[in-house]
């Protein structure tokens, strides 16, 4: 009856406090055996066994007085001291982990109920964790409740801005729900910061729904362009380029400009290097001008002039019309005579002369420029005569 295994209880609570944690442990025991659904003695035997050391027990009584009542639980939990109640909570996040990944002796729907029971005790006993959080969307996940899985995975992201596994599953998530502008702009915001978990999450997509999200992942990015967010948008160009490798020039084109927009000027290069390497083939005079016009913003006029020959010797026409936009016909003469002069100073002499003639291309009214080559090829007939 309530009278046996309340002096059971009071028993086993006068044992604990004169530190008789085994003789406890068998009063709160008796209490369970004469009301099975006593919280209180479940409770009272899990703080015991927590203090004697007896993880697997301890959590398990746990899990049994959840199943019974969660908010009493919780009130006993949050009655313990902080030590005391730091480990408790860090062996029951333990025991949903192990038991998830080994599944000993369970049958996967009884795991994910014990999992269930304990991942909310560890959020209802303490809301501002978001280890928690995160624990419990994964279980959620593992059920199939993906809108509530992503509502914890929010409050992952806003207790923890940082977290970007967090991140990656609610991207994830929302993929699978074919929710694509959400995911892209969850996902693009990892393209920068966690490379290889973005790649690890788009294996886990199917090849159908990776095109999808490859698809909307431009159409954002061109909207952020035309209101000239351009580091957002460089952001999703990247996540298009890992999702879907399909139009790679073209990507890398359009995120170079970004990059260049952004000041990133480095970057801009190695991308539009990467799409002169790509396209060796069948090269374009356009890329060659990009590239020798960022090599100038750089200070690197020599590889400037040398990416301005490349575009003058694919096709004349079209290069001087482009030189003609940028950087202006006048300002890479200059430059050209400045590296012809440079060649000549080293006794380069070819160089110099074929510098020259590149020059007098864009320029053929050029006067300095006539006359350096002149001698540029007085002291190449020299040479040849000796």
């Amino acid at each position: 009856g309530t009278g046996v295994y309340r002096s059971y209880i009071a028993r086993a609570e006068c044992m604990a406090h004169l530190g008789d944690q085994r003789a406890a442990v068998l009063d709160f025991s008796a209490a369970i055996e004469v009301n099975p659904l006593c919280v209180e003695g479940l409770c009272g035997r899990a703080f015991m066994r927590l203090a004697l050391g007896e993880e697997y027990d301890c959590v398990n009584d746990v899990t049994s007085a959840c199943e019974l009542d969660i908010y009493a639980v919780t009130d006993h939990i949050l009655g313990l001291p902080d030590e005391a109640k730091k480990l408790l909570l860090f062996w029951i996040g333990t025991n949903i982990f192990v038991v998830n990944c080994r599944q000993i002796g369970m049958e996967k729907a009884e795991i994910l109920q014990k999992s269930m029971g304990l991942g909310k005790l560890l959020i209802t006993v303490d809301n501002s964790n978001p280890t928690w959080h995160g624990m419990y969307a994964d279980i959620l996940i593992a059920l199939g409740e993906f809108d509530e899985a992503l509502r914890h995975l929010q409050l992952v992201m806003d207790l923890s801005p940082n977290d970007v596994t967090a991140v990656a599953r609610a991207g994830l998530i929302n993929v699978k729900m074919n929710r694509f502008q959400m995911a892209s702009a969850l996902l693009s915001s990892l393209a920068d910061v966690d490379k290889n978990g973005l790649l690890y999450v788009l294996k886990a997509i199917d090849s159908s729904r990776r095109r999808k999200l490859a698809e909307e992942t431009i159409k954002q990015a061109e909207a952020l362009i035309s209101v000239d967010k351009y580091a957002e948008a460089r952001s999703y160009y990247s996540l298009s380029l890992l999702t879907d490798p399909s139009s790679k020039i073209d990507k890398l084109r359009r995120r170079s400009r970004c990059l260049l927009k952004m000041g990133e000027n480095s970057k801009a290069i190695a991308d539009i290097s990467e799409v002169i390497k790509e396209t060796a083939t069948r090269p374009q005079v356009n890329d060659y001008c990009v590239r020798g016009n960022l090599h100038l913003v750089t200070g690197k006029e020599f590889l400037a002039c040398k990416d301005f020959m490349q575009a003058i010797e694919l096709e004349r026409h079209q290069a001087i019309s482009l030189i003609h936009v940028k950087p202006g016909r006048t300002v890479l003469c200059s430059i050209f005579y400045q590296q012809a002069v440079e060649a000549f100073s080293k006794h380069d002499y070819q160089g110099c002369h074929d510098i020259c003639e590149m020059g007098l291309v864009i320029d053929g009214d050029d006067i300095e420029m006539r006359k350096l080559r002149a001698r540029a090829k007085r002291e190449i007939s020299k040479c040849i005569v000796q």
